[in-house]
Protein backbone atom coordinates (compact mmCIF):
# COMPACT_ATOMS: atom_id res chain seq x y z
CA UNK A 1 0.00 0.00 0.00
CA UNK A 2 2.80 2.42 0.86
CA UNK A 3 4.51 1.61 -2.44
CA UNK A 4 1.30 2.44 -4.29
CA UNK A 5 1.00 5.74 -2.44
CA UNK A 6 4.54 6.74 -3.42
CA UNK A 7 3.99 5.68 -7.04
CA UNK A 8 0.73 7.61 -7.10
CA UNK A 9 2.52 10.82 -6.16
CA UNK A 10 4.80 10.32 -9.16
CA UNK A 11 1.79 9.68 -11.36
CA UNK A 12 0.09 12.84 -10.10
CA UNK A 13 3.15 14.86 -11.10
CA UNK A 14 3.06 13.25 -14.54
CA UNK A 15 -0.67 14.02 -14.72
CA UNK A 16 -0.01 17.70 -14.08
CA UNK A 17 2.55 17.83 -16.90
CA UNK A 18 0.20 16.04 -19.28
CA UNK A 19 -2.80 18.26 -18.52
CA UNK A 20 -0.80 21.47 -18.94
CA UNK A 21 0.54 20.09 -22.21
CA UNK A 22 -3.01 19.18 -23.25
CA UNK A 23 -4.16 22.74 -22.53
CA UNK A 24 -1.49 24.15 -24.85
CA UNK A 25 -2.20 21.48 -27.46
CA UNK A 26 -5.91 22.33 -27.45
CA UNK A 27 -5.10 26.05 -27.79
CA UNK A 28 -2.75 25.45 -30.74
CA UNK A 29 -5.11 23.10 -32.55
CA UNK A 30 -8.06 25.47 -32.41
CA UNK A 31 -5.88 28.47 -33.29
CA UNK A 32 -4.50 26.65 -36.32
CA UNK A 33 -8.03 25.71 -37.38
CA UNK A 34 -9.09 29.35 -37.11
CA UNK A 35 -6.10 30.51 -39.15
CA UNK A 36 -6.81 27.93 -41.85
CA UNK A 37 -10.50 28.87 -41.91
CA UNK A 38 -9.64 32.56 -42.27
CA UNK A 39 -7.18 31.79 -45.08
CA UNK A 40 -9.81 29.79 -46.96
CA UNK A 41 -12.34 32.61 -46.55
CA UNK A 42 -9.86 35.17 -47.86
CA UNK A 43 -8.98 32.91 -50.79
CA UNK A 44 -12.67 32.65 -51.68
CA UNK A 45 -13.06 36.43 -51.69
CA UNK A 46 -14.30 36.95 -48.14
CA UNK A 47 -13.36 39.77 -45.82
CA UNK A 48 -9.68 39.87 -44.89
CA UNK A 49 -10.16 42.16 -41.89
CA UNK A 50 -11.96 39.69 -39.68
CA UNK A 51 -9.92 38.78 -36.64
CA UNK A 52 -9.16 35.19 -35.70
CA UNK A 53 -11.75 35.34 -32.90
CA UNK A 54 -14.56 35.19 -35.44
CA UNK A 55 -12.90 32.84 -37.93
CA UNK A 56 -15.91 30.64 -38.58
CA UNK A 57 -17.15 27.87 -36.29
CA UNK A 58 -13.68 27.23 -34.88
CA UNK A 59 -13.56 30.73 -33.45
CA UNK A 60 -16.95 30.30 -31.84
CA UNK A 61 -15.89 26.92 -30.44
CA UNK A 62 -12.77 28.56 -29.00
CA UNK A 63 -14.83 31.25 -27.30
CA UNK A 64 -17.44 28.75 -26.10
CA UNK A 65 -14.88 26.46 -24.46
CA UNK A 66 -13.11 29.40 -22.83
CA UNK A 67 -16.41 30.76 -21.50
CA UNK A 68 -17.53 27.37 -20.18
CA UNK A 69 -14.25 26.84 -18.33
CA UNK A 70 -14.22 30.33 -16.81
CA UNK A 71 -17.91 30.51 -15.91
CA UNK A 72 -17.89 26.99 -14.48
CA UNK A 73 -14.82 27.79 -12.39
CA UNK A 74 -16.28 31.02 -11.02
CA UNK A 75 -19.60 29.31 -10.26
CA UNK A 76 -17.86 26.53 -8.34
CA UNK A 77 -15.75 28.99 -6.35
CA UNK A 78 -18.79 31.14 -5.51
CA UNK A 79 -20.73 28.10 -4.25
CA UNK A 80 -17.85 27.02 -2.02
CA UNK A 81 -17.30 30.57 -0.75
CA UNK A 82 -20.99 30.76 0.16
CA UNK A 83 -20.84 27.43 2.00
CA UNK A 84 -17.69 28.43 3.90
CA UNK A 85 -19.16 31.80 4.87
CA UNK A 86 -22.26 30.11 6.34
CA UNK A 87 -20.49 27.73 8.74
CA UNK A 88 -21.78 28.06 12.32
CA UNK A 89 -18.41 29.05 13.80
CA UNK A 90 -16.78 32.06 12.16
CA UNK A 91 -13.22 31.43 11.02
CA UNK A 92 -13.42 27.70 11.73
CA UNK A 93 -12.68 26.74 8.12
CA UNK A 94 -9.56 28.75 7.40
CA UNK A 95 -8.18 26.03 5.14
CA UNK A 96 -11.19 26.32 2.86
CA UNK A 97 -10.83 30.08 2.56
CA UNK A 98 -7.12 29.77 1.85
CA UNK A 99 -7.64 27.14 -0.84
CA UNK A 100 -10.41 29.16 -2.50
CA UNK A 101 -8.44 32.41 -2.41
CA UNK A 102 -5.37 30.82 -3.98
CA UNK A 103 -7.53 29.24 -6.68
CA UNK A 104 -9.37 32.46 -7.51
CA UNK A 105 -6.30 34.71 -7.48
CA UNK A 106 -4.19 32.37 -9.60
CA UNK A 107 -7.03 31.87 -12.08
CA UNK A 108 -7.64 35.61 -12.50
CA UNK A 109 -3.91 36.32 -12.85
CA UNK A 110 -3.54 33.59 -15.49
CA UNK A 111 -6.50 34.93 -17.46
CA UNK A 112 -4.99 38.44 -17.44
CA UNK A 113 -1.31 37.75 -18.16
CA UNK A 114 -1.51 34.75 -20.52
CA UNK A 115 -2.85 36.69 -23.54
CA UNK A 116 -0.17 39.40 -23.18
CA UNK A 117 2.21 39.56 -26.13
CA UNK A 118 5.16 40.17 -23.82
CA UNK A 119 4.63 36.65 -22.44
CA UNK A 120 4.08 35.03 -25.80
CA UNK A 121 0.39 35.70 -26.33
CA UNK A 122 -0.84 32.30 -25.10
CA UNK A 123 -4.51 33.13 -25.64
CA UNK A 124 -7.48 32.54 -23.33
CA UNK A 125 -8.26 28.85 -23.75
CA UNK A 126 -5.20 27.42 -22.00
CA UNK A 127 -5.46 29.57 -18.83
CA UNK A 128 -9.22 28.96 -18.76
CA UNK A 129 -8.61 25.20 -18.88
CA UNK A 130 -5.97 25.41 -16.13
CA UNK A 131 -8.34 27.57 -14.06
CA UNK A 132 -11.07 24.94 -14.40
CA UNK A 133 -8.73 22.10 -13.44
CA UNK A 134 -7.45 23.99 -10.39
CA UNK A 135 -11.04 24.74 -9.33
CA UNK A 136 -11.92 21.06 -9.61
CA UNK A 137 -8.93 20.13 -7.44
CA UNK A 138 -9.93 22.77 -4.90
CA UNK A 139 -13.49 21.42 -4.87
CA UNK A 140 -12.16 17.89 -4.29
CA UNK A 141 -9.89 19.07 -1.48
CA UNK A 142 -12.67 20.91 0.36
CA UNK A 143 -15.06 17.99 0.00
CA UNK A 144 -12.38 15.73 1.52
CA UNK A 145 -11.97 17.95 4.59
CA UNK A 146 -12.36 15.60 7.58
CA UNK A 147 -13.96 18.34 9.67
CA UNK A 148 -17.74 17.78 9.18
CA UNK A 149 -18.39 21.48 9.67
CA UNK A 150 -16.01 22.42 6.84
CA UNK A 151 -17.07 19.80 4.28
CA UNK A 152 -20.24 20.16 2.18
CA UNK A 153 -20.67 16.38 2.57
CA UNK A 154 -20.34 15.24 6.17
CA UNK A 155 -18.10 12.23 6.76
CA UNK A 156 -20.87 10.04 8.17
CA UNK A 157 -23.50 10.95 5.57
CA UNK A 158 -24.35 8.89 2.53
CA UNK A 159 -24.47 10.48 -0.91
CA UNK A 160 -24.67 7.65 -3.41
CA UNK A 161 -25.34 9.87 -6.41
CA UNK A 162 -22.32 12.08 -5.81
CA UNK A 163 -20.17 9.01 -5.16
CA UNK A 164 -21.18 7.41 -8.46
CA UNK A 165 -20.58 10.62 -10.41
CA UNK A 166 -17.22 11.08 -8.72
CA UNK A 167 -16.17 7.53 -9.55
CA UNK A 168 -17.19 7.99 -13.20
CA UNK A 169 -15.24 11.24 -13.47
CA UNK A 170 -12.23 9.68 -11.76
CA UNK A 171 -12.34 6.63 -14.05
CA UNK A 172 -12.61 8.74 -17.21
CA UNK A 173 -9.86 11.07 -16.02
CA UNK A 174 -7.61 8.14 -15.20
CA UNK A 175 -8.21 6.45 -18.57
CA UNK A 176 -7.48 9.66 -20.47
CA UNK A 177 -4.45 10.48 -18.36
CA UNK A 178 -2.96 7.01 -18.74
CA UNK A 179 -3.52 7.12 -22.51
CA UNK A 180 -2.11 10.64 -22.82
CA UNK A 181 0.86 9.80 -20.64
CA UNK A 182 1.77 6.76 -22.69
CA UNK A 183 1.73 8.87 -25.84
CA UNK A 184 2.98 12.25 -24.64
CA UNK A 185 5.80 11.66 -22.19
CA UNK A 186 8.03 9.67 -24.58
CA UNK A 187 8.05 12.68 -26.91
CA UNK A 188 9.27 14.90 -24.07
CA UNK A 189 12.34 12.73 -23.52
CA UNK A 190 13.13 11.95 -27.16
CA UNK A 191 16.15 14.00 -28.20
CA UNK A 192 16.12 12.72 -31.79
CA UNK A 193 12.75 14.30 -32.50
CA UNK A 194 13.92 17.61 -31.06
CA UNK A 195 17.10 17.46 -33.14
CA UNK A 196 15.06 16.66 -36.23
CA UNK A 197 12.78 19.60 -35.55
CA UNK A 198 15.73 21.95 -35.25
CA UNK A 199 17.29 20.59 -38.43
CA UNK A 200 14.12 20.83 -40.49
CA UNK A 201 13.47 24.41 -39.40
CA UNK A 202 16.36 25.61 -41.60
CA UNK A 203 16.47 26.09 -45.35
CA UNK A 204 18.90 23.45 -46.61
CA UNK A 205 18.93 24.90 -50.12
CA UNK A 206 20.06 28.37 -49.07
CA UNK A 207 23.66 29.44 -49.68
CA UNK A 208 23.44 32.05 -46.95
CA UNK A 209 23.80 31.51 -43.24
CA UNK A 210 21.21 28.99 -42.06
CA UNK A 211 18.48 30.53 -39.93
CA UNK A 212 15.53 28.99 -38.05
CA UNK A 213 12.31 28.98 -40.06
CA UNK A 214 10.61 31.17 -37.48
CA UNK A 215 13.26 33.87 -37.97
CA UNK A 216 13.68 33.58 -41.73
CA UNK A 217 13.24 36.89 -43.59
CA UNK A 218 10.19 37.47 -45.77
CA UNK A 219 10.76 36.90 -49.45
CA UNK A 220 8.58 37.40 -52.49
CA UNK A 221 8.29 36.05 -56.01
CA UNK A 222 10.48 33.12 -57.01
CA UNK A 223 12.52 33.37 -53.83
CA UNK A 224 9.63 32.15 -51.68
CA UNK A 225 9.90 28.65 -50.28
CA UNK A 226 7.06 26.56 -51.63
CA UNK A 227 4.67 24.72 -49.33
CA UNK A 228 5.72 21.39 -50.77
CA UNK A 229 9.41 22.08 -50.08
CA UNK A 230 8.72 23.14 -46.50
CA UNK A 231 6.32 20.29 -45.85
CA UNK A 232 3.61 22.77 -44.82
CA UNK A 233 -0.09 22.20 -45.64
CA UNK A 234 -1.54 24.27 -48.44
CA UNK A 235 -3.94 26.11 -46.13
CA UNK A 236 -1.02 27.43 -44.07
CA UNK A 237 0.85 28.38 -47.22
CA UNK A 238 -2.13 30.47 -48.27
CA UNK A 239 -2.17 32.16 -44.87
CA UNK A 240 1.55 32.93 -45.08
CA UNK A 241 1.15 34.43 -48.56
CA UNK A 242 -1.76 36.58 -47.42
CA UNK A 243 0.23 37.90 -44.49
CA UNK A 244 3.30 38.63 -46.54
CA UNK A 245 1.34 40.59 -49.15
CA UNK A 246 0.40 43.26 -46.60
CA UNK A 247 2.23 45.14 -43.89
CA UNK A 248 2.41 43.23 -40.63
CA UNK A 249 2.38 44.64 -37.16
CA UNK A 250 5.09 43.38 -34.80
CA UNK A 251 2.50 41.31 -32.92
CA UNK A 252 1.24 39.72 -36.14
CA UNK A 253 4.80 38.97 -37.21
CA UNK A 254 5.51 37.23 -33.91
CA UNK A 255 2.34 35.16 -34.21
CA UNK A 256 3.27 34.16 -37.75
CA UNK A 257 6.77 33.22 -36.61
CA UNK A 258 5.42 31.03 -33.81
CA UNK A 259 3.03 29.28 -36.21
CA UNK A 260 5.84 28.66 -38.69
CA UNK A 261 8.01 27.18 -35.94
CA UNK A 262 5.21 24.90 -34.78
CA UNK A 263 4.67 23.70 -38.34
CA UNK A 264 8.36 22.96 -38.81
CA UNK A 265 8.47 21.09 -35.51
CA UNK A 266 5.42 19.02 -36.42
CA UNK A 267 6.82 18.11 -39.84
CA UNK A 268 10.18 17.16 -38.33
CA UNK A 269 8.49 15.10 -35.65
CA UNK A 270 6.60 13.11 -38.28
CA UNK A 271 9.84 12.46 -40.18
CA UNK A 272 11.80 11.46 -37.06
CA UNK A 273 12.81 7.87 -36.49
CA UNK A 274 10.21 5.69 -34.74
CA UNK A 275 10.49 5.46 -30.99
CA UNK A 276 11.95 2.15 -29.91
CA UNK A 277 13.27 1.00 -26.53
CA UNK A 278 12.90 4.37 -24.81
CA UNK A 279 9.33 4.73 -26.04
CA UNK A 280 8.35 1.27 -24.84
CA UNK A 281 10.05 1.66 -21.45
CA UNK A 282 8.47 5.03 -20.65
CA UNK A 283 5.07 3.77 -21.77
CA UNK A 284 5.27 0.74 -19.48
CA UNK A 285 6.41 2.84 -16.52
CA UNK A 286 3.55 5.31 -16.96
CA UNK A 287 0.97 2.53 -17.27
CA UNK A 288 2.41 0.86 -14.17
CA UNK A 289 2.15 4.09 -12.20
CA UNK A 290 -1.42 4.55 -13.45
CA UNK A 291 -2.36 1.06 -12.23
CA UNK A 292 -0.82 1.69 -8.81
CA UNK A 293 -2.61 5.05 -8.69
CA UNK A 294 -5.98 3.25 -8.60
CA UNK A 295 -5.39 1.85 -5.11
CA UNK A 296 -5.07 5.20 -3.27
CA UNK A 297 -7.88 6.67 -5.37
CA UNK A 298 -10.34 3.94 -4.37
CA UNK A 299 -9.34 4.20 -0.68
CA UNK A 300 -9.02 7.99 -0.64
CA UNK A 301 -5.39 7.74 0.44
CA UNK A 302 -6.19 6.16 3.83
CA UNK A 303 -4.65 2.97 5.22
CA UNK A 304 -7.30 1.84 7.72
CA UNK A 305 -10.00 -0.09 5.80
CA UNK A 306 -12.28 -0.18 8.87
CA UNK A 307 -12.62 3.59 8.99
CA UNK A 308 -15.51 4.20 6.60
CA UNK A 309 -15.68 7.93 7.28
CA UNK A 310 -11.96 8.34 6.61
CA UNK A 311 -12.39 6.55 3.28
CA UNK A 312 -14.50 9.53 2.20
CA UNK A 313 -12.90 12.39 4.12
CA UNK A 314 -9.30 12.58 5.29
CA UNK A 315 -6.47 15.04 5.66
CA UNK A 316 -4.39 12.91 3.28
CA UNK A 317 -6.97 13.19 0.50
CA UNK A 318 -7.42 16.91 1.09
CA UNK A 319 -3.71 17.73 1.00
CA UNK A 320 -2.96 15.45 -1.95
CA UNK A 321 -5.56 17.29 -4.03
CA UNK A 322 -4.45 20.75 -3.00
CA UNK A 323 -0.76 19.89 -3.46
CA UNK A 324 -1.59 18.73 -6.98
CA UNK A 325 -3.29 22.07 -7.58
CA UNK A 326 -0.24 23.99 -6.37
CA UNK A 327 2.01 21.90 -8.60
CA UNK A 328 -0.25 22.78 -11.54
CA UNK A 329 -0.09 26.49 -10.71
CA UNK A 330 3.70 26.41 -10.39
CA UNK A 331 4.18 24.47 -13.62
CA UNK A 332 1.89 26.72 -15.65
CA UNK A 333 3.56 29.81 -14.20
CA UNK A 334 6.90 28.39 -15.28
CA UNK A 335 5.65 27.85 -18.83
CA UNK A 336 4.74 31.55 -18.95
CA UNK A 337 8.03 32.95 -17.67
CA UNK A 338 10.48 30.32 -18.94
CA UNK A 339 10.80 31.81 -22.47
CA UNK A 340 11.82 35.13 -20.89
CA UNK A 341 14.27 33.59 -18.44
CA UNK A 342 15.84 31.05 -20.81
CA UNK A 343 16.15 33.04 -24.01
CA UNK A 344 18.61 30.59 -25.57
CA UNK A 345 16.04 27.79 -25.67
CA UNK A 346 13.14 27.20 -28.06
CA UNK A 347 9.86 26.69 -26.17
CA UNK A 348 7.63 26.66 -29.25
Amino acid sequence: MQTARIASVLFLLAMVIILVDFGYHMQEKLTDKMVASEAEREASGGSSRCTSCCAGPWGWLYLLLSAVFVIGSLAGIIVLYKFTANVPVAGACGNNLGFLSITLISGVVFMIVSPLECLGGRGLLTPAFIFAYCTWLCWQAIYANPDPMCSPVAGASSNTGATIVGMIIAALSLCYTAFSASNSLPHMFDTKAKAGAAASSTDSDSEHEREPLALAPHTTGSAKLSAAEAGVPASYAATSTALEDEDESPAAARRRARKATRLATAVAHEKAEPYSATHAAVTLVILLLAAMYMSPVLTNWVTDPSDVAASRNSFATMWVNIATQWATIILYTWTLIAPKLCTNRDFS
